[in-house]
């Protein structure tokens, strides 16, 4: 019969694969002093050698810590560079720059442990530099010519983005070999950056202007400690199944760890919390360690030195020290803390336990490590950068609490990759053949960490969190043009996998089609108003308790001028009536209050100081925010966006010049102007309104006024001034380089009528805020004003002929206040 032939069977490893020998002798002689410390592969290493250099197909690799999953990528670098090997000879013409190797880590801590290729791949001749936060390379044509680069996701987006007119994006053609430690760290904040570099990675790859390019054919590498989902992370990379995703389990690795979740009722807050868990520490040091050294990883530096005290001060009333083993012991610990510096560290040091953060001083920071290396110190409580950076491995490690403090008074749950570098500290390969973790968490979070240690937890996408941003990103680097390139991106994404596999995570109903929505805004100020309000740039600002009661007295006032011109709202009862809100709930109804506040003609109000840092991010962020909403309506052919449109114009220019566009003080909106200093020119004298406090204080002097040409075309840029309304001012001298009219508050129509009949203005409330408010003793404006109807400049005396300024004193005294008007002809 006839037809397709059966499939081959799919390949699994021997039982006793991880007894297989193959010599580091195999590898072409070129390559061989890339590996110097061995002359055999372990087990894993063994298995994955004839796929890794038989081809170029893609693989991910789940493996323990510990059990060689660096020699996988070493050997992935060893098949991109074989293709530079002359088979006749087999020497090595090595060609700088024609083939990248990227190395990519989430962590720089991760990256600086790579730093040993930059000596092993510089035996042969092969470039490899370091390129993070810390270390940049300036040369763009020393970049060209790496062959393999140690970077963090971050960094090698920004490189390679803000360099795209010097050949920035064409450097991705030629990364032939993209390699990913610690895929794990997906599932964190952080990882959403990684995910989106290599999404564009895969997108260029599949452009016909790159065929033939090393990209074209790109191969990727990933390595992880325990990922249950690693199907979909082959899936995503493009791994063949079942060869190019492999996962090994804990047989493989060398020292045997033994994980331990341990869960404490909550007390009523994480600083009580952390204190319950000090008085429990030193029994489980004691029931765990076995005589052996042990690390205590804390949350803050502060933490540090406050667990090291409590196992200290009880292993000192023991009736025996746990942590000294002998009187030598004892007495090379009392000398060693004559050496230090710290106070603390002094007591604690003489029994047996260190403390370890960046709190201390660095001879301090070398004294403890150098004690728990020699295994003097037994115990040492540190932050969570030890598990990172330095390598001190012990035999137990305890995780005191699994959340950390965020800021603004908030604490989260401790990540996933720091709680992995934690629990894969403990286990000393060279002195133990087992180790202990166990980690201190509260009762309801137990079975949340007993699953991530034991890998039973999924990796989800974070890409998510931040998409504005990472879409922004491909737009500006060329790769999102439309929504369907920007479909395409997303459909290449670790996202859009994950989503598939688990929509009820990301908040989509199972059986729907997930593909994107774009989501119109509102087209109305308030709506937008709030929408600003809630942006991740405000986030930080929060809503405190002693607040509610101001924020409901402003959205609840009835005054004229309105303090909150769009009110927050609330729907009530089951009719479901929308009313003014009596209760603000959420640091976006705060903000929401106080960016209209201080928009609002209402200068009886004053923020409190709480308030005022706060506001002035609202602003910062709120122009270029809005400014970014009407691009975005601008070019959408929807039905509203043009009213929408307008309306984030409008938004913009409200929140640049800190006012609404429809105001009654209409000087204010003059740039760089303001209630206080309007500068008019700077040969014209100084002019300060009568309703100032200090007007008075100044002396009066007979200077030059303005010309009328210069002051009708003043009038005519301020609308209220020149129809009706009007202005009282009286000179004072010039004051500063910048000569200003202070304060052009319009004049009512009723001060108007009682100037012309010449009655005395009575002192009343001022309008303006407290700060602004009339003192005591200050004198009161001109009781007779006209404005000259030809000139159209400012008001002067009734009795003054044409051509001459009128010049008033005023004298405040106990007595009483006198007026004195004199003329004088205009100087020409």
């Amino acid at each position: 019969p006839t037809g397709p032939p059966p499939p081959p069977p799919s390949r699994s490893p021997p039982k006793d694969s991880r007894d297989r020998v193959r010599s580091v002798e195999e590898l072409p002689p070129c390559f061989q002093p890339i590996f110097p410390s061995f002359k055999y592969f372990n087990g894993i290493q063994a298995e994955m050698l004839d796929f890794i250099l038989s081809s170029a197909r893609s693989f991910v690799v789940s493996a323990p810590t510990g059990s060689g999953k660096t020699v996988l990528l070493e050997l992935a670098i060893v098949q991109m560079l074989m293709k530079h090997v002359d088979r006749a000879t087999g020497a090595f013409n090595h060609k700088p720059g024609e083939l990248k190797a990227i190395y990519m880590a989430p962590l720089k801590a991760l990256v600086q442990e790579k730093k040993e290729w930059i000596a092993a791949f510089g035996a042969i001749g092969v470039v490899c530099k370091e390129l993070t936060g810390d270390t940049d390379i300036v040369s763009w044509s020393e970049l060209n010519n790496v062959d393999i680069l140690l970077t963090t996701p971050e960094k090698f987006d920004s490189i390679t983005r803000k360099n795209k007119d010097r050949g920035g994006m064409s450097f991705f053609g030629d990364c032939a070999l993209v390699m990913i430690d610690e895929v794990h760290l997906l599932g964190d904040e952080r990882g959403g950056s990684l995910e989106a570099v290599v999404s564009r990675l895969k997108v260029l790859s599949e452009k016909p202007s790159l065929r033939g390019a090393p990209l074209s054919s790109v191969r990727f590498v990933a390595c992880s400690a325990t990922v249950p989902n690693l199907d979909d992370v082959g899936r995503w990379l493009g791994a063949p199944f079942p060869d190019g995703i492999r996962h090994f389990g804990e047989e493989y690795r060398p020292v045997r760890l033994e994980t331990k979740v341990l869960g404490y009722d909550p007390a009523k807050n994480d600083w009580m919390f952390e204190r319950r868990l000090n008085e429990r520490l030193y029994e489980v040091v004691l029931n765990h360690f076995q005589s052996k050294p042990a690390l205590v990883f804390c949350s803050s530096r502060d933490g540090a030195s406050s667990a090291a005290k409590e196992p200290a001060e009880k292993a000192r009333n023991a009736s025996r020290n746990p942590f000294v083993r002998d009187e030598r012991q004892r007495e090379s610990l009392r000398e060693a803390a004559g050496r230090a510096e710290n106070r603390q560290l002094k007591v604690v040091i003489q029994q047996g336990v260190a403390f370890h953060s960046a709190s201390l001083d660095w001879s301090d920071r070398e004294l403890c490590e150098r004690l728990f290396r020699d295994r003097l110190v037994t115990v040492m409580c540190s932050t969570s950068t030890l598990s990172m950076g330095v390598n001190l491995p012990a035999f137990l490690c305890v995780v005191r609490g699994t959340r950390q403090y965020a800021g603004q008074g908030e604490y989260r749950e401790i990540e996933r990759s720091a709680l992995l570098q934690m629990c894969g500290r403990a286990g000393r390969p060279q002195f133990d053949t087992s180790g202990v973790a166990v980690i201190m968490t509260q009762k309801h979070t137990r079975v949340i960490y007993d699953g991530l240690v034991h890998g039973t937890q999924p990796i989800e996408s974070n890409l998510g969190l931040a998409m504005a941003e990472h879409v922004n990103a491909e737009i500006a680097s060329g790769i999102i043009a439309d929504s369907e390139t920007a479909m395409d991106w997303l459909k290449h994404s670790f996202f859009y996998i994950r989503v598939t596999r688990n929509p009820r995570h990301y908040g989509i109903a199972p059986g729907k089609n997930p593909d994107v929505a774009c989501v119109q805004s509102p087209a109305s100020v308030p709506d937008l108003l709030m929408t600003l309000c809630e942006s991740d740039e405000l986030s930080s600002i929060k809503l405190r308790r002693d607040e509610k009661v101001l924020l409901k007295g402003w959205n609840l006032s009835k005054d004229e001028p309105a303090i909150v011109r769009f009110k927050v709202t609330e729907i009530r009862g089951k009719t479901g009536k929308v009313a003014v809100a009596k209760t603000i709930k959420t640091a976006a109804q705060k903000i929401y209050i106080i960016a209209q506040e201080t928009m609002s003609d209402q200068f009886t109000t004053v923020l409190p100081p709480s308030m005022r840092m706060e506001v002035e991010s609202v602003f910062q962020n709120g122009r270029r925010i809005m400014q970014g909403a009407a691009r975005y309506y601008a070019n959408v052919s929807k039905k509203g966006s043009f009213a929408a449109y307008c309306n984030a114009l409008r938004l913009a220019k409200a929140l640049d010049m800190r006012m609404w566009v429809r105001t009654r003080i209409i000087s204010v909106s003059f740039p760089s102007l303001g209630l206080i200093d309007v500068p008019l020119h700077r040969t014209t004298p100084s002019f300060r309104c009568g309703r100032f406090p200090g007007a008075a204080k100044s002396p009066c002097r007979r200077s030059r006024m303005p010309d009328s040409d210069r002051w009708t075309r003043f009038w005519r840029r301020i609308p209220a001034l020149s129809s009706g309304s009007s202005t009282r001012l009286f000179r004072t001298g010039t004051t500063s380089t910048t000569p200003s009219v202070r304060c052009l508050a319009p004049w009512s129509s009723a001060s108007s009528a009682r100037a012309r009949s010449g009655v005395a203005e009575s002192p009343r409330r001022s309008p303006l805020s407290p700060r602004l408010a009339p003192a005591a003793g200050v004198a009161k404006g001109p009781t007779r004003a006209s404005r000259s109807p030809a000139a159209g400049g400012p008001r002067t005396s009734s009795s003054a002929p044409p051509g001459t300024t009128s010049c008033c004193t005023t004298n405040a005294s106990a007595s009483g206040d006198s007026r004195r008007t004199t003329s004088k002809p205009a100087s020409p």
